[in-house]
C-alpha cells in the first residue's frame, strides 16, 4: 500500500547533528579531521569516529567561509570581521580585511584571498597574518585562484573572470560574455573555473584550451565546486556531483535518483576515501569504493515493432512492399531508479548521417513514407558513462513494379522495338518515295517522249515545209523558232519536279500553235486563267489530254474544230480540256475499225504519273472523262497539285 521503494546503489551515512544546527553552509578538513559551520554560526569538530563535538560557539552569523589553515593550525570563518582560531589554544585573531570570500594556498605561509574590497595577499610570519592589498583588483571578489608556473592570478569578480598579476590584468569573456564564477582549481599546472551558466573553463599558460560542458558529457553547465582526489575531478551541480577523469570524461554520477538525499549540494569534502555531501538536510557520507563498484549498465530490448500501425515483431518479418513504409519501433530500458538518466541513441542506416537522441519517455521512434531501399535500424542505451549493447532490425522495402530494373528493361526494350518500329517506317516510307521519284521522273520521261514523238515532229516539221514552199519565210522562220523552243523548253523542264503555271501554258500555246498549222483555219483554241497567279505545276501533265482531245476528237470533225482549256484555282487547281469533236464513242469505232488503241501511250503514262503523285501528294488528284451531249465532244476535269509562290 506505499508503492514502489528506490534501492540506493551504495551504504551512506547520515551523521546526527543537533536539530538547532542542522542546517549546514560549510565544510572543510584539517588534521584528520572534519570542521563543519552552521547557518547559526556554530563550528562543530568531527573525528574519524564520526564522533561530533562544539569546536566554535560563534553565534553571530551564518557560516559563510571556512578554511583550514595547515601550517598554523588555524580554521579562517568569518564572524562580524574575519577571524583566525587556533585549534590548539582557541586563541582568535580577528582582521579587519573585510568579508573574506574565498583564500587559495600559493605557497607555505602565503596565500591570496578575496574579499568584498577585491584580492590581496596573506603571509603568515610567527601565525599572525598579515595583509597585502592588490589595486589592480579592486571589485568585489567571490573565488580566487593563483597558476605557480606562470605566476597568473584568476579571480571570479562581480564584474567577471579577471585575470593577470600585480602589475596587469585583464577581464577574460567567453564568446563575448563576462563570466560568473564559483570556484577555481589549480592541479598539474592548469586552472579549473567552475561557472554558473558555462560548466568548468579549463587554462593552462593563461589560454583557455578546453571547456567542460553539458554537450561534451558534463551533467549540468551550473557547477559549483570542484576538487581533485585520486586524479579523478569531484564537481557539485545543481544535478547532483560527477566525478570525471582529467580528460573530463564521466566516471559517475551521484544523485537523488541513485542515493543522494537531494541533487542540491551546498559543499561538499573528499577525506580518507570518503566524499562527505553537504545538503539542506545535513551531512552525507559515502564511501568512495563502493561507488565505483555499483556502476549500473543499462539493456534495451524492443517492445514493439509497428509497419503501418499493425504489430510485426511475432512475425518477424523483414520485407514489405512500397505501401508499407511507414514503421514504429517501440523500446524499452527497465529502470525506475535510472530512468531520468537514460538516453536512447538511434540511427537508421540507409536514411540517418548521425545518431540521434531521445530521453527515456520518449521511446518511440517513428519514420514515415520511407523510399524503398535497404536499412538496419540502430538504438543503444546510456546511462552516464556506461551504454548498452545495440540492438538492431534489418528490414527492406521493395520498390513499386514501375520502379524495378526488370520494370526499367522492359521500357528500354519496348522503347527500342519503337525506335526499330520508326526506324523500319521512316525507312521505308523514305524507300517508297524514292520508288515515286523514279516513276514519277519516269512518267516525265514518256511525257517527253509523247510530246517528241515522230508523227508529231513529222507533222510539224512537214507544216513549216509547206510554209516555206509557198514562200511564206515569215511564218515558217517564226514556226520555226516555236518548235525549236518547245524542244528546247521541253527538255529543260523535264528535271523538274515543278515549273511556274506560266511556262506551261507557254508550253501549251507553242504546241496548239504547231497543231494549228495542220488544220489552217478550221481550228481554234482557248485558253482561260481564273486566279492561277503565283504558283507552280508539274510539267507537262495537261499536254497529252490534249493532244488526246486532238488526235481521236477534233481530228475526224468536219468543219469548225474548238478547243477550250480553263484553269480554276480552288483548294485544288482543275483544268478542264473541252472539245467539239466526234465523241469518244465514234472514236472508238474509228479506231477500231483502223485498230488502233483509244487512249494514246502518252495518256496512258500521264495517268499512271497521276497516280504516283496521288499517292504522294495525297490530295484529291485524278482524271475524270465526260462525254458531252449528241457526241458533241468531249470533256476532260483533270485535278493537279500546285505549289504556291512566295
Amino acid at each position: 500500500g506505499e508503492g514502489l521503494i528506490v534501492v540506493s546503489d551504495f551504504n551512506s551515512i547520515e551523521l546526527n547533528i543537533p536539530e538547532k544546527d542542522n542546517k549546514i553552509t560549510r565544510i572543510t578538513k584539517g588534521n584528520d579531521k572534519i570542521y563543519i559551520g552552521t547557518q547559526s554560526g556554530n563550528i562543530y569538530e568531527v573525528s574519524t569516529n564520526l564522533n561530533l563535538s562544539l569546536s566554535i560557539a560563534n553565534g553571530e552569523k551564518n557560516i559563510e567561509l571556512l578554511e583550514f589553515i595547515p601550517e598554523t593550525n588555524q580554521l579562517l570563518f568569518d564572524k562580524k570581521y574575519p577571524t583566525f582560531v587556533d585549534l590548539s589554544t582557541k586563541k582568535e585573531i580577528i582582521k579587519k580585511y573585510g568579508a573574506i570570500k574565498d583564500i587559495f594556498s600559493v605557497r607555505k605561509n602565503l596565500y591570496l584571498i578575496s574579499a568584498n574590497n577585491g584580492v590581496s595577499w596573506i603571509e603568515f610570519i610567527n601565525h599572525q597574518p598579515l595583509e597585502k592589498h592588490i589595486p589592480l583588483y579592486k571589485e568585489r571578489t567571490n573565488c580566487i585562484g593563483f597558476d605557480s608556473i606562470n605566476k597568473t592570478i584568476y579571480a571570479g569578480t562581480s564584474m567577471g573572470l579577471k585575470i593577470g598579476n600585480e602589475d596587469s590584468c585583464d577581464f577574460f569573456l567567453l564568446n563575448n560574455e563576462t563570466l560568473i564564477c564559483k570556484d577555481v582549481l589549480y592541479f598539474n599546472g592548469k586552472i579549473y573555473i567552475t561557472t554558473q551558466n558555462n560548466g568548468v573553463l579549463i587554462f593552462e599558460n593563461n589560454q583557455l584550451i578546453e571547456q567542460w560542458n553539458h554537450q561534451n558529457g558534463l551533467i549540468s553547465n551550473t557547477t559549483k565546486h570542484i576538487k581533485n582526489y585520486q586524479n579523478q575531478f569531484y564537481i557539485s551541480t545543481n544535478l547532483g556531483l560527477q566525478i570525471l577523469d582529467e580528460n573530463g570524461k564521466s566516471i559517475y554520477i551521484l544523485n537523488k535518483s541513485n542515493g543522494l538525499y537531494t541533487n542540491q549540494v551546498i559543499d561538499f569534502e573528499i577525506s580518507k576515501n570518503q566524499l562527505w555531501l553537504v545538503h539542506q538536510k545535513g551531512v552525507q557520507i559515502i564511501d568512495i569504493n563502493q561507488i565505483h563498484k555499483t556502476q549500473f549498465i543499462p539493456t534495451i530490448t524492443f517492445s514493439n515493432i509497428l509497419v503501418n500501425n499493425s504489430d510485426i515483431q511475432k512475425e518477424k518479418q523483414s520485407y514489405f512492399n512500397y505501401t508499407q513504409n511507414k514503421l514504429e519501433f517501440v523500446v524499452s530500458s527497465i529502470s525506475l531508479k535510472y530512468s531520468d538518466e537514460i538516453t536512447y541513441h538511434y540511427k537508421l542506416d540507409g536514411l540517418d548521417e548521425k545518431w540521434q537522441s531521445n530521453n527515456y519517455h520518449d521511446n518511440k521512434i517513428e519514420y514515415k513514407s520511407l523510399p524503398a531501399g535497404k536499412y538496419t535500424f540502430l538504438i543503444k542505451a546510456t546511462y552516464r558513462n556506461q551504454e548498452s549493447d545495440t540492438i538492431s532490425y534489418a528490414f527492406q522495402i521493395s520498390p513499386p513494379f514501375w520502379a524495378t530494373w526488370w520494370f526499367y528493361l522492359f521500357l528500354a526494350l519496348v522503347f527500342l522495338f519503337i525506335t526499330y518500329v520508326i526506324y523500319q517506317y521512316q525507312l521505308k516510307k523514305q524507300r517508297t518515295k524514292i520508288k515515286l521519284q523514279n516513276e514519277l521522273n519516269a512518267s516525265k520521261l514518256i511525257a517527253i517522249q509523247s510530246q517528241m514523238n515522230p508523227h508529231f515532229i513529222f507533222n510539224s516539221i512537214n507544216s513549216i515545209q509547206d510554209l516555206i514552199l509557198q514562200g511564206d519565210v515569215d511564218n515558217s522562220y517564226s514556226y520555226i523558232i516555236k518548235f525549236s523552243k518547245l524542244v528546247r523548253q521541253t527538255l529543260h523542264f523535264s528535271n523538274k519536279e515543278f515549273i511556274d503555271i506560266e511556262d506551261e501554258i507557254e508550253l501549251l500555246n507553242i504546241y496548239l500553235e504547231l497543231e494549228k498549222l495542220r488544220f489552217k483555219d478550221d481550228f481554234k483554241y482557248e485558253i482561260t486563267l481564273n486566279d492561277v497567279e503565283d504558283i507552280q505545276v508539274p510539267p507537262m501533265l495537261i499536254q497529252p489530254f490534249v493532244e488526246n482531245a486532238i488526235k481521236h476528237g477534233l481530228l475526224h470533225k468536219e468543219g469548225l474544230k474548238k478547243l477550250k482549256i480553263e484553269f480554276e484555282k480552288k483548294e485544288i487547281l482543275t483544268c478542264t480540256v473541252t472539245d467539239n469533236g466526234i465523241g469518244r464513242k465514234k472514236a472508238m469505232e474509228i479506231n477500231e475499225r483502223q485498230r488502233k488503241q483509244h487512249q494514246s501511250f502518252s495518256v496512258n503514262a500521264t495517268k499512271a504519273r497521276f497516280d504516283i503523285m496521288k499517292e504522294q501528294y495525297h490530295d484529291d488528284l485524278g482524271i475524270e472523262y465526260i462525254d458531252l451531249k449528241k457526241d458533241s465532244g468531249t470533256q476532260v476535269i483533270i485535278k493537279i497539285p500546285f505549289r504556291q509562290n512566295y
